[in-house]
């Protein structure tokens, strides 16, 4: 397992690392004086517009592999032209070198990457060809294109892999859950915790 401060040094290295790749500027021959050499130029600033927030990318769910040699994670870019979000898988060495897009999907989104325990697997959770129900996908970082692993019927909240890379545990919504907000007389919500409800989840049982 990785700390934070582990994962949060390894992302500020490859922050570093994609910063230092820009920067080099090649300047026209000229003759400069010892003063103006040194002089240090301030960028000129302007106010935040709407349209600089299409610009803005996301990342998220980032995980170390097993080897400490790779970290996956993902990345949100917006079309404004389509005014949509896509969301894509992406892989990046420890020490910034080397930086690896895994999908390149344009109407599908990818989220809660995890490495299997070997490191030779990347699982993620997608829907595609036009499925209603997220799924577990599985892609060999030796090669070939990622397979679809489950045929859920219901909505999947979260998965783990067990440590020997057998098995994957999930957990999903019951399907044979009721709204009780939809009958006439619905029954009482008795609360007991204090965490009770959650964003996009409703009430916690």
């Amino acid at each position: 397992m990785h700390s934070f401060s582990s994962l949060r040094h390894s992302l500020y290295r490859t922050g570093m690392a994609l910063l230092l790749a820009v920067m080099p500027i090649t300047l026209s021959p000229c003759v400069v004086s010892a003063q103006s050499s040194t002089a240090q130029i301030t960028p000129s600033k302007r106010m935040l517009r709407p349209g600089d927030l299409y610009r803005t990318k996301t990342l998220g769910g980032a995980q170390v592999s097993p080897d400490n040699r790779w970290i996956v994670y993902t990345l949100t870019t917006v079309d404004s032209a389509g005014d949509k979000r896509s969301t894509d898988l992406w892989m990046t060495s420890r020490n910034g070198g080397e930086h690896l897009r895994l999908t390149h999907t344009a109407d599908e989104n990818e989220r809660s990457p995890k490495w299997s325990p070997d490191g030779k697997f990347l699982s993620f959770v997608t829907t595609r060809n036009g499925e209603k129900k997220s799924q577990i996908w599985l892609l060999d970082r030796r090669g070939g294109e990622a397979y679809k692993l489950t045929n859920f019927t219901t909505d999947l909240t979260d998965y783990a892999w067990s440590p020997d890379g057998k098995r994957i545990a999930v957990i999903l919504r019951d399907v044979h859950f009721t709204d009780t907000s939809k009958a006439k007389s619905p029954a009482p919500i008795v609360i007991n915790r204090y965490h009770f409800k959650q964003d996009g989840e409703g009430y916690l049982w």
